[in-house]
């Protein structure tokens, strides 16, 4: 069912005595039909769940009746039998493809219709189907299974007998296989009769072009497929613009040239809403929240017209009124079996038609209102094979017209139009004019009278006519009415050049060609206002007036006079005019009554004006004395005695003269309010006398650089200057001003690094003369980077960094760099130098720049210090001895240090009973590149005697650690029974880095000495 319950459709389940299932469905009309299904839950039907049989109830024009089909052992539909009893069999093939079909069965109209199928079952594709003893039709597939061709066959005595008329459809390909033409031939002559239709690359129809060659394009599709330019046959172009959702918005074509468009709307279902015509006529559907059209309106240049629909539970269209205005053009209503099939339809007039149907829908009968009935006679295959007409003779029509009556005039719009009764009618229709326009039906009844209301001031004609269901007579005669009421307007009231206030406007009673008279109220409405007099509107008017009146022509004017004491005694206060009606109809106020007010007279006297008599200066104030009643003052000016220009006109008491030149000025004013303006003041004159301008400029003085951004500028006296202006412009920019003053010098002390310009004119109050030439500062910080002095190694971390002086600098911005990372400040005062200490091993780089008070120049290069500090190894400040007692013939010691592998130091000591046995070993430091072995003699050890050896040094000089040198001293050879004999060295070690800075440096004693035992 639907949002508002309409159209609702139950349907409740059960079973039968056999177990089948039986859905009974009640449609909106309350119609119940029950379907049967076999098989369900019984035994009947040979598949389960397939529809047996439908029985539908009886309706108001339909008995009830029942349907029913059979199905074979594989499912498919054998057999239906319809509602008139009528049986359609079909057999099929085992692969379930319709084989035959046999309508109206076991009756002389049997018809059967046999199918064969392309062998190819996969193709399941139909090649012939035959309608014995009526017709073939064949069909043929090409390579790519579309439609070659179709031939149908006469199989019947009419005609021509076995004639066959062959369609032929023929293709070109795209490459990708997508068709790009398709030929349609049709059975004509030679085969003269062609249909083209060519595609583009997606797909899109680009043209068609039938037999005769006339062809039409389609282009610019978008991406829903729609085409937006169509070219017709004979050129005529179609322009079409969609929404978002494919839905046409505009239609344009081109007439003579000329675009014409249409415009659609939609609504929330996606439904045509509007449609808007080139003319601006404009079409709205309406819908209820079922998507049903309520009313569909139609505005066009004459009005609008309106279709209204009603409907029924079932959705079925009851009733159809079309009105215009007031007017109804067609009223007709309808009612629907219980199956929702037309029933009765009842006229514009009244009539009915009322129908009557067998069981399979088909129309038994139509009875018309006149009981005229019409049977129709169906056979087997439900063609209609006989009708028969009965009974309804017509009645005749009528050949009387009516008397019709109606008032000669209406003074507020509601009136009775009556007229006589016709013999042999059986309804009335009653037209009406407006002002001798179409004649319109407002009528259509059995009554012989219409009471009318709410009608406008016009003429109106109305005329009748008797019907009966055979037609109508003549027209009766035209009765007039004309709908009249007062009418007007207060155009405005005008004062003349003399002071005279006039009230002027027009008034008459619509419909009638006579002047009217009108009363004029002061102050308020009739009732509240005073009742000023009575005038006639009877002076000549305009065809617009008469137009507005109604009639063909006339005199509706008045002009009302306000005198002095009127207008003295009722000033601002608002205006009204009534029209007396000549009828005794209502006396209407006049259009803008209320919306004028009496002007008050014009103010007594002239102001006392107030001017300098003199000005050295092109500006000054004229002033005056304010006037009682004034509401605008009109200051006027001459120059030198010449002719009167208004300069002021508004509510001030005072005027400001500006650029005036020397001349003598006269002024005058006088007072004025809505209704004029009262007499001239006396003349005052003003004489202006303006001091020539400076005519030369001031000399300029200014200094060329400054350091700080503090600086005086001045510059010399002009004559006649009375003040001086003095600009300045910011590397180059726009000017402004820094002073105006009588100064002659101007002084800055914050002015930031940059360029500054300045100029100088003397000015006084006739204006300033020419600038002067411009004079530039430049403030700066220092140009110059200091220049850097740091150490390039150093073995301490302690050492000092400095820097030569620049010119113009106050201070000095020192700053530090560790191992290549981020800059930070290490110092930043007048000094040019800074002791560093307590640094590290690693690499320091120095940068420094010179500084004022405006800023910092550039940063001078970098100076880089690398700080090694050596590490000494464990030997440093120890002794070794490598000694040896001798028990042979003879023998001899020696003591060394060397490096292994690169890698690894050591001290080693060796005698013939222990060869090369290390005393003490390390690493080699880790930055160490080449290494220095340094012997120094101290000479025997105590109570020992010196001994010549011999000592070995391969690193004198510093040499690669990867040359592993091996340095050391041997002892003489002594005998068993020598003294004591050896020597004492000093060792010093030191390894350095790639760049050559010691990185380690160590100092041991090594001592070999040999003893003898006897």
């Amino acid at each position: 069912y639907l949002a508002d319950d309409t159209q609702n459709i139950s349907i409740n389940y059960a079973t039968d005595s056999a177990g089948n299932v039986q859905a009974t469905v009640t449609n909106p009309l309350g119609h119940q039909a029950v379907q049967t299904y076999d098989g369900t839950y019984g035994t009947g039907g040979g598949y389960n769940s397939q529809l047996s049989s439908v029985s539908n109830n009886a309706v108001a024009d339909c008995g009830a009746t029942v349907n029913s089909r059979q199905y074979d052992n594989n499912g498919n539909l054998s057999q239906t039998v319809d509602n008139n009893g009528n049986v359609h069999t079909y057999t099929y093939a085992a692969n379930g493809q319709l084989q035959t079909e046999t309508e109206a069965s076991g009756t002389t109209q049997a018809r059967t219709t046999d199918y064969v199928w392309d062998p190819n079952a996969q193709l399941n594709r139909l090649t012939s189907a035959t309608v014995e003893g009526w017709s073939k039709t064949a069909y043929t597939y090409n390579a790519q299974n579309r439609l070659a061709s179709v031939s149908v066959t006469n199989l019947s005595a009419n005609g021509t007998a076995n004639q066959t008329l062959t369609t032929q459809y023929n293709y070109t390909l795209y490459a990708n296989g997508m068709v790009q033409t398709m030929s349609v031939t049709h059975p004509s002559p030679n085969n003269s009769d062609t249909d083209v239709t060519t595609y583009d690359t997606l797909g899109n129809v680009s043209s068609f072009a039938d037999g005769l060659g006339h062809t039409t394009t389609y282009s610019s599709y978008n991406g829903l497929g729609e085409p937006q330019h169509v070219v017709g046959p004979n050129g005529d172009a179609t322009d079409f613009v969609y929404d978002a959702r494919g839905r046409i918005s505009t239609k344009t074509t081109h007439p003579n040239g000329t675009a014409a468009t249409w415009t659609y709307t939609y609504d929330g279902f996606g439904l045509l809403y509007t449609l808007t015509t080139p003319d601006n006529e404009v079409t709205t559907w309406n819908r209820n929240a079922e998507m049903m059209v309520q009313t569909i309106t139609h505005n066009d240049k004459d009005g609008t017209s309106t279709e209204t629909f009603g409907y029924d539970p079932n959705g079925d269209v009851t009733s159809h009124i079309v009105t215009r205005g007031s007017d109804v053009g067609l009223k007709e209503s309808a009612t629907y079996d219980a199956l929702g099939r037309l029933y009765q339809k009842t006229g514009n007039n009244g009539q009915t038609l009322t129908y009557a149907y067998d069981g399979n829908g088909n129309v038994l009968s139509t009875t018309n209102a006149v009981g005229h009935v019409i049977n129709y006679q169906y056979d087997h295959l439900d063609r209609l094979t006989q009708t028969v007409e009965s009974g309804g003779a017509s009645p005749s029509i009528p050949t009387a017209a009516p008397t019709l009556s109606a008032p000669a005039n209406s003074s507020n719009g509601s009136y009775a139009v009556s007229w006589t009764a016709v013999s042999g009618a059986t309804s009335y229709i009653l037209q009406e004019q407006a002002n001798g326009g179409a004649w319109t039906t407002i009528q259509n009844s059995s009554a012989t009278s219409v009471s009318l209301s709410g009608k406008s001031p016009a003429t109106f004609g109305y005329r009748a006519q008797a019907c009966t269901s055979s037609g109508c007579g003549p027209w009766s005669n035209v009765g007039s009415v004309i709908v009249t009421q007062v009418t007007g307007s207060i155009d405005g009231v005008s004062i003349d050049g003399s002071g005279n206030a006039t009230v002027t406007g027009w008034a008459c009673s619509t419909g009638i060609a006579q002047s009217i008279s009108v009363d004029l109220y002061l102050g308020g409405p009739a009732g509240t206002g005073t009742d000023i007099g009575r005038y006639t509107a009877n002076q000549t008017s305009e065809p617009a007036v008469a137009s507005a009146c109604d009639v063909s022509s006339g005199s509706y004017r008045y002009s009302i006079p306000l005198s002095v004491a009127t207008r003295s005694q009722y000033a601002g206060q608002a205006i009204y005019l009534y029209g007396i009606s000549p009828i005794g109809a209502a006396n209407l106020a006049l259009a803008n009554a209320g919306s004028f007010q009496v002007p008050v007279n014009e103010p007594a006297g002239a102001p006392t004006l107030n001017v300098p008599t003199s000005a050295n200066v092109s500006y000054y104030t004229v002033s005056w004395s304010a006037v009682s009643g004034a509401t605008s003052y009109t200051l006027q000016e001459q120059v030198n005695g010449g002719a009167w220009a208004t300069v002021q006109n508004s509510a001030a008491t005072s005027w400001a003269a500006t650029g005036k030149s020397n001349n003598t000025y006269g002024y005058r004013v006088q007072a004025c309010n809505s209704s004029g303006c009262g007499a001239w003041s006396v003349t005052a004159t003003v004489t202006v006398a303006i001091p020539p301008i400076p005519a030369s400029a001031p000399a300029l003085s200014v200094p060329s650089v400054s350091y700080t951004g503090g600086y005086t500028i001045s510059w010399g006296g002009v004559s006649a200057a009375t003040s001086y202006t003095l600009q300045e412009q910011v590397n180059g920019g726009a000017w402004s001003t820094v002073q105006a003053s009588a100064s002659a010098s101007w002084s800055t002390a914050s002015r930031g690094a940059g360029t500054y310009g300045y100029r100088v004119q003397a000015c006084n109050v006739s204006g300033c003369g020419p600038w002067s030439g411009t004079g530039t500062v430049t403030v700066t910080a220092p140009t110059a980077a200091p220049g850097l002095s740091a150490p390039a190694t150093n073995a301490t971390g302690s050492y000092t960094v400095s820097w030569g002086g620049v010119t113009g600098a106050s201070a000095y911005l020192l700053q530090q760099q560790v191992n290549g990372g981020g800059w930070t400040t290490l110092q930043n005062s007048a000094a040019a130098s800074l002791a560093v200490s307590g640094e590290t091993n690693g690499s320091y780089g120095y940068r420094v720049q010179a500084c004022d008070a405006v800023g910092c120049g550039p940063f001078s290069g970098t100076a880089t210090t690398v700080v090694t500090i050596p590490v000494p190894l464990a030997i440093n400040g120890q002794s070794y001895t490598e000694s040896y007692a001798i028990s042979k013939a003879s023998g001899s010691a020696s003591i060394g240090f060397e490096i292994v592998s690169g890698t690894t130091w050591d001290v080693w000591g060796s005698k013939p009973n222990a060869t090369h046995a290390v005393l003490i070993s390390g690493a080699v430091p880790a930055t160490a590149v080449t290494v220095q072995y340094v012997w120094t003699l101290i000479g025997p050890p105590a109570g020992d005697s010196a001994s010549t050896g011999t000592l070995v040094n391969p690193a004198a000089s510093p040499v690669a650690i990867t040359s592993n040198p091996s340095s050391n001293y041997v002892t003489s050879l002594y005998t068993a029974s020598s003294n004591g004999n050896g020597e004492q060295y000093q060792l010093t070690v030191t390894f350095f880095n790639a760049a050559g800075a010691n990185v380690s440096s160590s100092t041991c004693t090594l001592t070999a000495k040999v003893v003898g035992t006897n």
